[in-house]
């Protein structure tokens, strides 16, 4: 993906049950930043839901991602995000990331790498 190439030509989907599906209706999110069309996104109705909340009724409640059942997955993810880490610091993956998450203008510096950091454990 390159950021800069973003537009309303470019459209996200719902990833269902391990497909991408487009939805009837979509919106277009503005660039904050220049107040272009930046992205076309999905606007799920209550009906293309249901297929979400049927699939999360089948997701087991524990398992594959639990450390107490699963203690070599739990460590393979700390290797992940250690990578991830170390990648991050490197100045090209910084903007692309800077560019990317431009719906929330951060300044660079610490304060960007500790929102990249946060944003990336909270999605």
């Amino acid at each position: 993906m390159d950021p800069a190439a973003l537009g309303p030509h470019v459209e996200a989907k719902n990833l269902v049950g391990g497909q991408w599906k487009s939805t009837v209706a979509t919106q277009t999110v503005i660039d904050p930043l220049t107040g272009a069309d930046m992205v076309t996104i999905p606007s799920t109705s209550a009906t293309e839901a249901r297929e979400f909340s049927t699939l999360m009724a089948a997701t087991p409640k524990s398992g594959a991602h639990n450390p107490l059942r699963n203690v070599d997955r739990y460590a393979l993810y700390g290797s992940v995000h250690a990578k991830m880490a170390a990648e991050m610091r490197k100045p090209e993956v910084e903007d692309f990331f800077t560019k990317l998450i431009q719906v929330k203008p951060k300044p660079k510096g610490p304060s960007l790498s500790l929102s990249l950091s946060l944003s990336l454990s909270l999605s």
